[in-house]
């Protein structure tokens, strides 16, 4: 399973809150950041056959809904204004974009 915690500058972690659904294997995690605090999470769910779970939180708000892939994770990254995900085979790599703010 995937949590999230958040800390505050000066405060203090809040309660792990859970991402993912209730019993799913959550591999392969990964997070981004941009300067603003916009934050990005994927993860494989090993549950499901390795689908790819994607979620993005706008700077100081919590995970909106789960985006999923078929496809196996490739790389994340996030600049000022969009976060670009790479998935799939080797031999078939996609790319998806996202705004954010």
């Amino acid at each position: 399973m995937a949590y999230t915690s958040a800390r505050p500058a000066g405060g203090t972690w809040s309660t792990p809150a859970l991402l993912s659904a209730p019993g799913d294997t959550a591999t392969s995690l990964h997070v981004a950041a941009d300067p603003a605090g916009t934050f990005v999470v994927s993860w494989l769910d090993t549950t499901t056959g390795g689908a790819l779970t994607v979620l993005t939180s706008p700077p100081g708000g919590g995970f909106g809904p789960a985006t999923t892939f078929p496809e196996a994770f490739g790389d994340l990254k996030i600049a000022p204004g969009y976060a670009v995900l790479s998935f799939g085979a080797a031999a078939s790599m996609s790319i998806s974009t996202e705004p954010v703010s």
